[in-house]
């Protein structure tokens, strides 16, 4: 059985965390800091523990736009993604290692974030303008 520590669960609730639903958020929730505490990305900023369905929603803007509150929302946040679960739940205070979370994660590719932003511009017309420098990075280039 699968407890959720081994590499393709780890994968498999890493492939949740989507552009189009987790996108630009701090280092200390992102995806891998999510996905380690068995927090999976089931709709745009909301997400749900695989074995306790406990839900969690990131909601900053609710808070204050200030720098100083959204970095204490920030840090509530995290700690709520190791308190929240159920009490009995496997991944409440529990999470897999660093050491063991970095040989799962996904590198860094920058084809795939240019065409995941490609998509996201497509979606999403009405998104705020970009330079016309980036636009023109972002389209394909032919090969020689």
């Amino acid at each position: 059985e699968d407890d959720g520590n081994t590499d393709s669960s780890m994968t498999r609730r890493m492939s949740t965390f989507t552009i189009m639903k987790w996108f630009d958020k701090p280092e200390s929730v992102n995806a891998q800091e999510c996905a380690r505490r068995g927090w999976e990305c089931i709709e745009c900023d909301v997400l749900r523990c695989e074995v306790c369905h406990t839900r969690v929603i990131w909601q900053p803007a609710v808070v204050s736009s200030s720098k100083k509150d959204f970095l204490e929302y920030t840090t509530n946040f995290a700690q709520l993604l190791n308190s929240t679960h159920l009490p009995m739940c496997s991944w409440k205070d529990n999470p897999i290692s660093v050491t063991t979370s970095q040989t799962n994660e996904i590198g860094f590719n920058l084809d795939t974030y240019l065409k995941n932003v490609r998509q996201l511009i497509r979606a999403h017309p009405k998104c705020p303008q970009l330079a016309q420098r980036f636009v023109e990075f972002l389209k394909p280039h032919k090969s020689s």
